[in-house]
């Protein structure tokens, strides 16, 4: 009998003796029914038993399949382990076997390659001879167009040394006008500008022309960049080994001479300092453009006076907003800096000597910004 139908009998019994219980009368008990609920009771019991025996049964059959469980997958495991480095084994051999048959291919259809190429590249060497030496021969007239550029260049450069050497001729002038200035100062101011508006006329037409001359250079220059290019992009086509190019790293020494002159800079700096009138300090923030225009302001007829009047009359040290002085205001600076202008240039009155220890009266002028 299995424990599930010895628990069905088991309940059956139960209710049984319930029934039995039930139906007894509450007065006196007979003996059959005390001998009928005892064998009950027995049997009761006697189930009891054998469920519980059956129960350890179970858990020691239940144990003892949990304990199969875990062997097999103690074992499963161990199988498993051996298939992956068995397959393993067998992946590399196969890849080592497909890389060596691959490799063997790919030499054999390289050197096949390798031959076709070579006469390729003989057969085209044999067509291009004829168009390398035409080729040859463009680029050696390119290389005399240069010379040439090179030859203009170095006349303009010439031309320049004249046009400054005549600067400085007029600056002596200018001095000894100045002297006599500081020796007859009882002078008006429109007698000294009749004596000197006619040289500083001058001197700025001479300006405009070394500003056209320096254009002149740069568009030669410019020139010659695009040419030196065409014959590096010819030679890099030719195979051959290419010039310099014109980078600031490897410029030709030639044209780098003529593309570091800072023509505006060493020119209208040399200019300004070749003046009497102007000694022209601290503006190294300037761009050129912005010292051309300072020059050319200070020599309009217009603001000459009122810079005159300021050297003649004018305080010492004291910082003036030069726009101002250009018509005829004294606007005075504010802990250094312009009280009307954001971005400004500032003039005043100095003493100097000049590169021969003579004492002089000029401007100098410095560049602001606004704090920020």
């Amino acid at each position: 009998m299995t424990l599930i139908e010895n628990i069905r009998q088991v309940r059956g019994d139960v209710r049984s003796m319930i029934g039995i219980c039930e139906g007894a009368s509450s007065g006196a008990v007979e003996e059959g029914f005390k001998l009928e609920v005892l064998r009950l009771a027995k049997s009761v019991s006697a189930q009891a038993e054998n469920i519980v025996e059956g129960t350890a049964i179970l858990e020691d059959q239940l144990q003892f399949s949990e304990m199969a469980q875990a062997g097999m997958r103690r074992e499963l495991g161990k199988l498993q382990e051996t298939f992956n480095i068995r397959l393993q084994d067998h992946v590399k051999a196969e890849t080592k076997e497909i890389k060596l048959r691959l490799a063997e291919h790919m030499e054999k259809q390289f050197n096949s390659r390798f031959v076709a190429l070579v006469q390729e590249v003989r057969q085209a060497d044999a067509e291009a001879s004829p168009c390398q030496t035409e080729r040859e021969k463009r680029l050696d007239e390119k290389e005399q167009r240069l010379c040439e550029m090179e030859k203009r260049l170095t006349e303009r450069q010439e031309q320049l040394t004249l046009r400054e050497t005549s600067l400085r001729e007029t600056r002596i002038e200018v001095n000894s006008r100045m002297r006599e200035l500081a020796a007859a100062r009882g002078h008006s101011s429109e007698h000294v500008e009749e004596m000197l508006d006619g040289r500083f006329l001058t001197m700025q037409t001479t300006l405009k022309e070394i500003s056209g001359i320096g254009v002149s250079i740069q568009r030669q220059v410019n020139i010659t960049s695009e040419v030196v290019e065409q014959i590096s992009s010819d030679l890099s086509k030719l195979g051959g080994p290419t010039p310099p190019s014109t980078t600031e790293a490897g410029k030709p020494r030639w044209l780098y001479k003529y593309q570091s002159l800072r023509f505006w800079d060493s020119t209208i700096d040399g200019l300004l300092n070749s003046l009497g009138l102007l000694n022209v300090v601290g503006v190294e923030n300037m761009e050129p453009k912005e010292l051309r225009q300072l020059l050319l302001d200070t020599l309009e007829p217009t603001s000459l006076q009122h810079a005159i009047l300021l050297v003649v009359d004018g305080p010492a040290e004291v910082w003036f907003c030069f726009p101002g002085i250009r018509h005829g205001e004294e606007f005075e600076a504010e802990n250094g800096q312009c009280p009307y202008h954001k971005n400004c240039i500032l003039v005043k009155r100095v003493e100097f000597h000049d590169e021969t220890g003579t004492l002089k009266i000029g401007l100098k002028f410095r560049k602001v910004h606004p704090v920020v």
